[in-house]
């Protein structure tokens, strides 16, 4: 899993996969708020994480990226 996208999940802590699944979020991960594209672009290519988007009519809006919280500080 180096890259996927989804959705808010049902419950908080969760994501919803692109395939439908519910994926609970580890522990050890934090959100990164969408603003800072330089640390997006440093953190999705450190590894593992979660692209959070949400689509309202026609339009899809960033809501961050979910990744481990050593990747996000460093």
């Amino acid at each position: 899993m180096t890259e996927s996208a989804a959705t808010p999940g049902p419950r908080p802590g969760t994501l919803t996969a692109a395939n439908g699944t519910v994926v609970t979020i580890p522990a050890d991960w934090v959100l990164l708020p969408p603003g800072d594209a330089a640390l997006t672009r440093r953190v999705k290519a450190a590894g593992d994480h979660w692209v959070v988007q949400e689509r309202k009519g026609r339009r899809t809006f960033s809501l961050g990226v979910w990744a481990a919280a050593h990747t996000i500080e460093t």
